[in-house]
C-alpha cells in the first residue's frame, strides 16, 4: 500500500502486511508553521518518503526513508538569501507507552551514555506518529542555526588568528593602536 500527500497519522493498525510504504508533504497550513517556527525566508519540495515495517513481534514500529527540503534562509550578517538543500536519511523508532517499558527491560541492562547507543523509541501519540512532527524535528536539527555567506564563513577566524598573541611572554602594548594613529596624523 502507497499512501500519498493527504495522510499525516499513521498507527500500528495502518501497517497490515508488516510494511506501509508512503510520500508525504506538507499542506499550504504546515509550510508557513514551518516558516514561522524555523525563522525561514523559503520553505519548499519538502517530500517525506519512506516505508514503515513493524518489528518486536508488532510492538515496534520503524519508520526508515528520506527527507528533502530546499530551504532560505537569511544571511545572519548580511541578511541576503541563504539557499540550503537538505537530504537526510531518517531511520525511527515508535512505540506505544505501554510497550516502552518492555523495551527497556529487553534492551537496558545498566545506564551508559553514548553515540552509538540506540536510541529508545518514541511513544507514539494517540493519532499515531504524527509526520508533520518528524519532519520538523529533523528540520530544526538539520537547518544552519546561524546561516551566512560562503566567504562570510571563515572571517570569525580570521579575526581570532589576527589578535595578540596568547602564548608569547612579552604583553602587548594598550597604547601601541594609539602610536599608529600618532604617525598617521603626522604625515597628514
Amino acid at each position: 500500500m502507497t499512501s500519498k500527500d493527504t495522510k499525516r497519522f499513521f498507527s500500528f493498525e495502518d501497517v497490515k502486511q508488516d510494511e506501509l510504504v508512503f510520500s508525504w508533504e506538507p499542506s499550504q497550513e504546515l509550510y508557513d508553521e514551518l516558516i514561522e517556527e524555523l525563522n525561514l525566508v523559503i520553505l519548499k519540495n519538502t517530500v517525506l518518503n519512506g516505508r514503515f515495517v513493524t518489528r518486536k513481534h508488532g510492538r515496534l514500529l520503524k519508520l526508515q526513508g528520506s527527507l528533502k527540503a530546499d530551504v532560505v534562509q537569511s544571511c545572519g550578517i548580511t541578511l541576503e538569501p541563504i539557499k540550503t538543500k537538505i537530504t537526510e536519511e531518517l531511520d525511527c523508532s515508535f512505540t506505544r507507552e505501554q510497550d516502552l517499558n518492555r523495551w527497556q527491560l529487553e534492551n537496558v541492562t545498566e545506564v551508559i551514555v553514548s553515540l552509538d547507543e540506540q536510541d529508545p523509541p518514541d511513544v507514539i501519540g494517540p493519532e499515531g506518529v504524527d509526520l508533520f512532527e518528524v519532519c520538523r524535528e529533523h528540520l530544526s536539527l538539520l537547518i544552519p542555526p546561524f546561516p551566512r555567506k560562503a566567504e562570510l564563513a571563515n572571517q570569525d577566524a580570521l579575526a581570532v588568528s589576527t589578535g595578540p598573541d596568547l602564548d608569547s611572554d612579552k604583553k602587548p602594548n594598550p597604547f601601541a593602536a594609539l602610536a599608529g594613529l600618532k604617525e598617521a596624523g603626522k604625515k597628514g
